[in-house]
């Protein structure tokens, strides 16, 4: 009898991984070849990745179509790299808008940030946002990330106020901030409390929010316009006048002037005793003096001139004087000269005018003297006889008047020898 025996030979088993080096979380996959099914130590799947968690050797037994095995002829080492650990830190994780921060990695060899950041340089974050740094260990190629999250805090919208932008110099005005807590101002000014600005400027405020400590350097400006008082003087047409006599008191220095007394400016008037007018300006900008202008106006009365008479009823052909007092000088009408003896014709009266030498004021016209000029008896003369002898007598008779005195001792109207 012959018997056959066929002896199947062991297949010839080897095995590879996909990656025999790789970092903790990666993947490989590991294949059989030289039989038809394989197993592999380690809980790995022929042909399938995944992910080990450490470093391990794996045995790869493989069957081949006739059944035949052979067990653990091959053996694929995977090399699990650790992740490094990698930390971020920041020079500010909360920080005003425009400002800048630093973000560092820790734990690896390099570094990459998203947001286009690079590692170690300053930047100026717009929001508040997340930042991923994925880090790099050099020696063995693997990477890990952290996050890091930066809070940017807004500026506050800082707004600048004044109570009144157009003043005059000497007036107090207020700049207030609006938007934030606190202010600070250009100018050495605080805020909300009354200063007196001397020339036209603007002012700057800086404002901080006090809960986040963010500011808004001198994004405000209020601005004001200082108008300066006007510098007025006054003057007289004339200064000293005589009473009655008109002046006119004119300003300068302002567009508009308010004299006390009732007096308008430029105006003539007739002041009745000596007095002393005050002035204020106000200039186009609505400014007005305070260094008040004074103007005095003398005035000086008029002489009271007074009359005398040394005759004031004469006959035709008589003379007469007029004095006047009160005054220095004197103009009588009628060509009459002051204190000289003349002669009128007529009834008449006469008016004269004293000046006063010292202040020149002049009564015109404010005495008269009256002169009454009788006319000469018109005389007719009878004798009863006009020629006699030795011791006879005649009479002498005169008519046309009411006394009468003859030469050589005659009695008007008696017989005589």
């Amino acid at each position: 009898a012959a018997v056959v025996v066929t002896v199947n030979p062991l297949p010839i088993v080897s095995g590879l991984a996909s990656s025999s080096v790789i970092c903790q979380g990666g993947l490989t996959t590991l294949t059989g070849a030289g039989a038809v099914t394989y197993t592999w130590t380690g809980g790995a799947t022929n042909a399938v990745a995944f992910s080990p968690a450490n470093t391990a050797t794996y045995n790869l037994t493989g069957t081949s179509g006739a059944g035949c095995t052979s067990t653990n002829v091959a053996a694929v080492v995977v090399t699990v790299n650790p992740l490094p650990v990698v930390t971020t830190s920041v020079t500010n994780s909360v920080i005003c808008f425009g400002n800048t921060i630093t973000l560092n990695g820790g734990g690896a060899s390099t570094y990459t940030w998203s947001g286009g950041v690079t590692n170690g340089v300053a930047f100026a974050p717009a929001s508040s946002g997340s930042y991923t740094v994925t880090g790099t260990a050099a020696l063995t190629g693997c990477t890990n990330t952290a996050v890091r999250s930066i809070t940017v805090n807004p500026l506050p919208v800082v707004t600048a106020a004044i109570t009144n932008s157009v003043v005059c110099f000497g007036t107090t005005v207020s700049v207030n901030g609006g938007g934030a807590n606190t202010y600070t101002w250009t100018g050495g000014v605080n805020n909300g409390v009354s200063f007196t600005p001397s020339t036209n400027a603007s002012y700057s405020v800086t404002g901080t929010n006090s809960l986040t400590g963010c500011t808004s350097t001198n994004v405000a400006v209020a601005s004001v316009t200082v108008n300066a008082i006007p510098i007025i003087t006054g003057t007289a047409s004339n200064s000293v006048i005589c009473n009655g006599s008109t002046v006119a008191l004119n300003g300068a220095g302002a567009a508009t002037y308010t004299w006390t007394g009732g007096v308008s400016n430029g105006v003539a008037f007739s002041p009745s005793a000596t007095a002393s007018y005050s002035l204020i300006g106000t200039s186009t900008a609505g400014c007005t003096s305070t260094n008040v202008a004074v103007t005095s106006v003398t005035v000086n009365a008029l002489p009271i001139v007074t009359t005398s008479i040394t005759n004031a009823v004469i006959c035709i052909g008589g003379t007469t004087a007029l004095n006047a007092g009160g005054a220095n000088t004197y103009t009588w009408t009628g060509s009459v000269t002051n204190g000289t003896a003349f002669s009128p014709t007529v009834t008449s009266s006469y008016s004269v005018t004293g000046t006063n030498s010292l202040t020149g004021c002049t009564s015109t016209n404010v005495a008269v003297a009256s002169i009454t000029v009788n006319a000469l008896p018109i005389l007719q003369v009878t004798v009863t006889k006009t020629v006699i002898c030795k011791g006879d007598s005649t009479v002498l008779k005169a008519n046309g008047a009411n006394t009468f005195n003859w030469t050589g001792g005659v009695i008007n109207n008696i017989s005589f020898a």
